[in-house]
């Protein structure tokens, strides 16, 4: 059965947030439905090319957003020129704000006036792993061709075939399951089980 993802995964206006470079099960759940890699790949195009922070927990965005909808509203900073206000007082023009799983998340002035609060997971906050942009596409790629291989095992040839092919990336010699791009694969292989 295929997920209402505009429902489950995708902020509702007046908020930004990248769901593809911030959200785990909104990335594990597409890719569970993958039927071609070559799909796959283009929409990892919205991971971009830095580092990112990707939120593990629980908490659909539609929460998300609401818990933080909530406390901008308690405290009158809601509206567009409210909201700006604030985030311009700040002085790195970013605010925090903790939600009730533990996490926090920043908030940021969007440029988009509809979408006007972009929102992304806090930098080390509780519930969040940082990671570099290609090793996320990587993990993605190889757990969408794990899925549809029917074969959950690393391979290596595999997994630089993929890097190579649909990343344009050198391969690797070898991972190691608790850093960098075998860790996050790890995550994808334990939390599908």
């Amino acid at each position: 059965m295929k997920t209402n993802y505009i429902s489950t995964y995708y902020a509702p206006q007046p908020f930004q947030i990248n769901p593809w470079k911030h959200h785990f099960l909104f990335i594990l759940n597409r890719v569970s439905e993958v039927d071609h890699l070559e799909e796959l790949n283009i929409s990892l195009l919205k991971i971009g090319n830095s580092l990112t922070d990707i939120y593990l927990g629980s908490l659909p965005i539609p929460r998300i957003t609401g818990e933080i909808k909530s406390g901008l509203s308690r405290n009158n900073h809601f509206s567009f020129d409210e909201y700006t206000e604030w985030i311009n007082e700040a002085a790195n023009h970013y605010r925090t704000i903790s939600l009730s799983d533990g996490s926090f998340w920043i908030l940021r002035i969007n440029d988009d006036k509809n979408k006007y609060i972009h929102v992304h997971p806090g930098k080390y906050s509780p519930l969040t792993i940082r990671v570099k942009s290609r090793t996320l596409k990587t993990a993605i790629l190889f757990a969408a061709s794990s899925q549809l291989r029917r074969d959950d095992s690393i391979d290596i040839s595999q997994l630089n075939t993929i890097r190579s092919k649909y990343l344009n990336l050198p391969p690797v010699k070898s991972l190691s399951s608790s850093k960098g791009l075998g860790r996050i694969i790890s995550l994808f292989k334990n939390t599908n089980k």
